[in-house]
């Protein structure tokens, strides 16, 4: 697929994909992508599977049986996108999608926090700038 810039495709996209782990991290990402935190209005929409997804959202520990499956799935995953780490947990394991991975500490992170997170790893990508608006402050 080509690369284009994130503003022509719409919102930024994120699946929330949880692996092992007390579902903390899960919980308070599904309750940032929720229109109680903003996501919306700052152009972020939660998506069900990574074929539609724009950032990966990797909650808890993924075992080695999962690994070789995580890959296979980024490499489904329409470029371009990254990848976003939650969890003290999950921060402790290799790193599946290196160049394009960010880690966001925190047993679990809060909402606010993970939305910043999840701009700041879309940011990371090279030549991509998020939606329009996506980056104002709110009142």
């Amino acid at each position: 697929m080509s690369e284009t810039n994130q503003s022509d495709r719409g919102p930024l996209r994120v699946c929330l994909l949880q692996g092992v782990g007390c579902g903390g991290c899960a919980m308070e990402a599904r309750s940032a992508l929720s229109p109680c935190y903003g996501a919306p209005r700052r152009g972020i929409v939660w998506v069900q599977t990574p074929a539609h997804a724009d950032v990966l959202l990797l909650c808890g520990v993924w075992l080695s049986p999962l690994l070789e499956q995580m890959r296979r799935m980024g490499e489904n995953v329409p470029e371009p996108w990254a990848c976003l780490r939650m969890g003290d947990c999950g921060s402790e394991m290799e790193d599946l999608f290196a160049e394009r991975e960010l880690t966001l500490h925190g047993c679990p992170p809060s909402p606010p926090a993970i939305l910043e997170a999840i701009e700041a790893t879309w940011q990371k990508r090279p030549g991509i700038r998020l939606p329009e608006g996506a980056d104002e402050e709110e009142d």
